[in-house]
């Protein structure tokens, strides 16, 4: 183990911003937070078009490495997004083993599946490797674990064939293979992490010889989240005034945006009147019609109104169907103090003190989430005691918080991989 508290850390990412994401978004606090905590960071990700190969921004050293598939035309249908196959990528591999024998890192923390084209350089440099599950694409072809409409049971080869060829084309085929064949590599690594407890429980690998323990430590979450002004004016495009109902993000059915619609629907037919907002992001090939009496839907948000949204809200929704792997958007709510009813689904089931901060409901029923918008509606008292709460278990998921976690993870890691013990 290195002899001073100060770490040599790589980042590997299959994207990072610009790129938008959750999990860019999470690689950038991360880096940032350990920048400010006197380590030496630098992140490696894919090429990305008006973005320097090297630069060095918030004192993060970040490397952008030419990769093979980018250079196949309608290989990606969003040329800023890529991912990397579940196979060892040889010219990401050759130029990632050059800036690694450079920069000389202690820890190599992978997220996605970078990880297959990073665990053979990262072994080369004698660096210990930890891999975080951002979402269930260690186990999932689709990364989703999520299939007709319902939480997956977990991976098997005939329906993980048969998923990722209806959602991929003939090329899912080989992607599920691919990952089925590679299960093995995921032994060779030092720690993983998961960032809650359904994403740990799906497990490392698909194949179930292969799985390690995986320890959770949540998403960091922005310190303008945690830190909000609970002043801000009203966005624009939400009602001038009265209570309102909030929800943020994909317009998807996976999202539970139907479920909402119709336990509006319910209340605003039995006589609770209060407007719906959704600040939504179309959901290619999946988005809802919400176009319904009391329903406004405002499109591509900027994160600082969708925050003042959350503000003003009278209670916020996030009545997800899929097993949310996180779910930020819950811990905006929270942190902007506003009551919060969620589905009793995946990560959600870690952020949301049921009946302490928030309510929670079965995925999918529309009766039981109109039954808990309409107890907050209805009592002032409980859903100010909620936010409040809200606002201090919100806080558990800063920087400040889970950086303590990360190096302990670092730590342990260095450790494995000095005694050998790793795969």
């Amino acid at each position: 183990m290195p002899g001073a508290d100060r770490l040599r850390i790589v980042h590997l990412s299959d994207n990072y911003p610009p790129s938008k994401g959750g999990l860019e978004r999470s690689v950038q606090s991360v880096s940032k937070v350990q920048v400010r905590s006197g380590h030496e960071v630098a992140v490696v990700t894919t090429q990305l078009e008006g973005e320097p190969q090297d630069s060095v921004v918030d004192g993060v050293h970040i490397h952008r490495l030419p990769f093979a598939l980018q250079r196949l035309p309608g290989a990606f249908q969003d040329d800023s997004r890529v991912f990397f196959p579940p196979i060892p990528e040889p010219l990401f591999e050759h130029h990632l083993l050059r800036v690694l024998r450079e920069f000389r890192p202690d820890v190599v923390h992978i997220h996605g599946w970078v990880l297959y084209s990073s665990l053979g350089p990262a072994r080369k440099v004698g660096a210990a490797v930890v891999a975080t599950a951002h979402d269930y694409g260690s186990v999932c072809a689709l990364k989703t674990l999520f299939r007709d409409g319902a939480v997956c049971s977990g991976p098997a080869l005939g329906k993980c064939l048969a998923c990722a060829r209806d959602s991929y084309g003939l090329k899912g085929i080989p992607i599920a293979l691919g990952m089925r064949a590679a299960s093995g590599r995921h032994r060779k690594v030092d720690e993983w992490t998961a960032i809650s407890t359904a994403v740990a429980r799906a497990g490392s690998a698909p194949v179930p010889r292969d799985r390690q323990e995986m320890v959770v430590i949540p998403s960091f979450v922005p310190d303008s989240v945690l830190g909000v002004d609970l002043d801000t004016p009203r966005p624009a495009y939400v009602p001038e005034e009265g209570p309102y109902i909030f929800f943020a993000g994909a317009l998807g059915t996976h999202k539970g945006v139907e479920v909402l619609l119709e336990a509006h629907r319910l209340l605003w037919e039995a006589g609770t009147k209060v407007p719906l907002v959704l600040a939504g992001m179309a959901s290619p090939g999946k988005t809802v019609d919400t176009a319904r009496p009391g329903v406004t839907t405002a499109l591509e948000v900027p994160h600082d109104a969708v925050m003042a949204g959350w503000v003003n809200a009278a209670v916020g929704v996030v009545p997800s169907l899929w097993g949310e792997p996180f779910g930020q958007v819950a811990v905006e709510c929270l942190a902007a103090g506003t009551p919060l009813v969620v589905s009793r689904v995946g990560g959600l089931t870690d952020i949301v003190d049921d009946g302490r901060c928030g309510l929670m409901v079965e995925p999918g029923d529309a009766d039981s989430l109109a039954d808990a918008v309409r107890t907050l509606l209805a009592d002032p008292a409980l859903a100010a005691d909620f936010g409040a709460k809200g606002r201090e278990r919100a806080g558990q998921f800063g920087a400040s918080v889970v950086q303590v976690a990360v190096e302990e993870s670092y730590r342990r890691a260095i450790a494995v991989h000095q005694s050998g013990r790793s795969g």
